[in-house]
């Protein structure tokens, strides 16, 4: 599995977002939601881990109205919005393939630290 090739500061910052979104799909105003971090939009060239531990480099982005999205390496779209930044279109929160908002660069200071 590829969680075995990342740090341990990596995957536990993934199990923690898997943690967050236990018990499947949420809405934004539910009571159940988890809680949301505050994150960055996603940026082309840059790289973030799935929630399964995979990794996918942003390759491109829309910025059409309500539908903000980037797409990854792997052909896949996901929402590029404050309220469900990472999920993949169409997809419940608790998607393997979800990504954890915050790129491994800062994953990587973090564990240097």
């Amino acid at each position: 599995m590829i969680c075995e090739t990342l740090s341990p500061v990596i995957v536990k910052r993934i199990a923690d977002a898997n943690e967050r979104l236990k018990g499947g799909v949420w809405f934004p105003d539910s009571l159940d939601a988890p809680p949301r971090v505050p994150s960055l939009p996603f940026e082309v060239g840059q790289t973030y881990p799935t929630l399964n531990g995979k990794l996918v480099t942003i390759v491109e982005e829309s910025t059409t109205r309500g539908y903000e999205c980037a797409k990854g390496d792997d052909d896949k779209w996901r929402y590029n919005r404050e309220q469900d930044r990472g999920r993949c279109t169409a997809c419940n929160f608790n998607n393997p393939d979800n990504l954890v908002p915050t790129p491994m660069s800062e994953l990587e200071d973090a564990q240097a630290e």
